[in-house]
């Protein structure tokens, strides 16, 4: 930083810089195309993959389109990252009364006791409620902020903060707030206690006056959200718009989405949500043929992303009985991208030709079969990693041609719980001795001080 900056920065009024954490939604395919490149203090370029946390992330759709059950895996998902915190905690406001208890634990694949840390709520349940609970949230974790007459309002007491300061799984050495989660079902559907009470109120003024309390209410939580790490999942209906004059066109409130798609509860939470994803049922599954299920494809396309760039999309499997299959949905990228060979009884990955396989097959194989695993990631991660744009920097310091980089996928705290050991290792100057991680259940070697794996 030069000089005048330096002096600058001196002030701390100005504001302040923060990165949000960044956390894996558990399917593979939308954690790549909603990664990044990234840089650490050290300027090192890496890649950062998964969802921000103290966002808002807007899953949207048609009925039908498994839109609650996508946000009720993303959100398991990433609260089993924190391993065996049980302090980490999902609010789900079910405002449809549509989802069950064994359904959670069923996409969830948890044990009854997990319903003490996802908490439904579906009675007695409006807008109010939601904000009281997130002005809870942010009174436990960062105390009552300071009055408008003091000397420097809005300030917090950080000595509450301390208490919920968790180690980042994703970043070793780092501690992050303690992650929060809240899920918002449906949208179409929440209102405020008042809205709700007056039965006199007609269509056209009923939604305005949830437009403008839903304004009032995303703007007011926003900031609560990132400095509690509070992250706000919602899902929202697409209903047609109609246009007034037949014969102009109506536009697109967000490029990504149909001109004649509209999302209700008004603008505001289109301008403030961090991530957009629109799903579309696709071709239906029969268990007689390909996976062995009755389901579909469902096409999630990233119609806002702050991260990446928007308007694509990517082929999810789901299966009605268990949700989105995240090996399943891999498949078919290393299928189409040409990397599985054969057909019938007979396919088989490109780096792995002697093991044939059926397509029913592919979810046990991948669970039980080590080298098939292996194989199948060591396939699969570079083809994700071109979901990544990478900007051409010029003179970049950190970019070296001759070098590639083995993208791992795993994070190093998960890592430094294998076994160290030292393997000798042959290079273009002969035989050296390399301090390394071992993962015997996969047969993997990552570097001690890199934490990416050994070819």
């Amino acid at each position: 930083m030069n000089k005048f900056l330096d002096d600058l920065m001196q002030s701390n009024e100005f504001g302040e810089v923060s990165t949000p954490p960044v956390f894996k939604t558990g399917i593979d395919l939308l954690d790549y195309r909603n990664g990044r490149i990234t840089y650490d203090s050290k300027g090192n370029k890496q890649i950062t993959v998964g969802f921000n946390l103290g966002k808002i992330i807007g899953i949207i759709g048609k009925p039908g389109s498994a839109k609650t059950t996508l946000a009720i895996q993303i959100i398991t998902n990433m609260m089993k990252q924190m391993g065996d915190n049980k302090d980490i905690s999902a609010f789900h406001y079910d405002f449809e009364r549509s989802t069950s208890d064994e359904r959670v634990l069923q996409l969830s694949k948890e044990t009854p006791d997990f319903l003490n840390q996802y908490i439904k709520f579906n009675s007695k349940i409006y807008q109010e409620s939601v904000h009281s609970l997130l002005m809870k949230i942010r009174e436990l974790k960062l105390g009552k902020p300071s009055g408008p007459k003091t000397k420097n309002p809005g300030v917090y007491d950080l000595s509450h903060a301390e208490k919920y300061l968790v180690e980042d799984p994703f970043n070793s050495g780092s501690n992050i707030m303690l992650p929060s989660f809240l899920l918002l079902d449906s949208i179409s559907v929440m209102m405020p206690r008042d809205i709700i009470l007056d039965e006199e109120q007609g269509t056209n003024m009923l939604a305005a006056a949830v437009a403008k309390a839903n304004a009032n209410f995303f703007r007011k939580i926003i900031g609560d959200l990132g400095d509690t790490m509070t992250t706000l999942f919602y899902v929202n209906h697409l209903t047609k718009k109609i246009s007034i004059n037949p014969m102009q066109p109506v536009s697109a409130n967000i490029n990504f989405l149909d001109p004649d798609e509209n999302m209700p509860g008004g603008r505001v939470i289109e301008y403030l949500t961090d991530l957009l994803i629109k799903l579309k049922t696709g071709k239906k599954i029969k268990a007689s043929e390909e996976f062995g299920i009755d389901g579909f494809l469902v096409e999630a396309k990233f119609a806002k992303s702050r991260s990446n760039k928007a308007g694509v999309a990517c082929a999810l499997v789901f299966n009605p009985e268990t949700g989105y299959s995240n090996t399943l949905s891999n498949y078919l990228v290393l299928k189409n991208s040409g990397l599985v060979k054969g057909g019938g009884r007979g396919f088989y990955l490109e780096n792995y030709p002697e093991r044939k396989f059926a397509q029913k097959e592919i979810e046990t194989l991948y669970l039980e079969d080590k080298k098939f695993k292996k194989c199948f990631d060591q396939l699969l991660f570079p083809v994700l990693e071109t979901y990544i744009p990478q900007s051409k920097l010029v003179n970049d310091p950190y970019e070296d041609s001759s070098t590639k980089e083995v993208f791992s996928g795993r994070p190093e705290k998960e890592i430094k719980k294998l076994p160290k050991i030292v393997v000798e290792m042959e290079t273009d100057e002969g035989s050296i001795e390399v301090e390394c991680y071992y993962d015997e259940k996969i047969d993997e070697y990552y570097d001690a001080e890199t934490f990416e794996v050994l070819e």
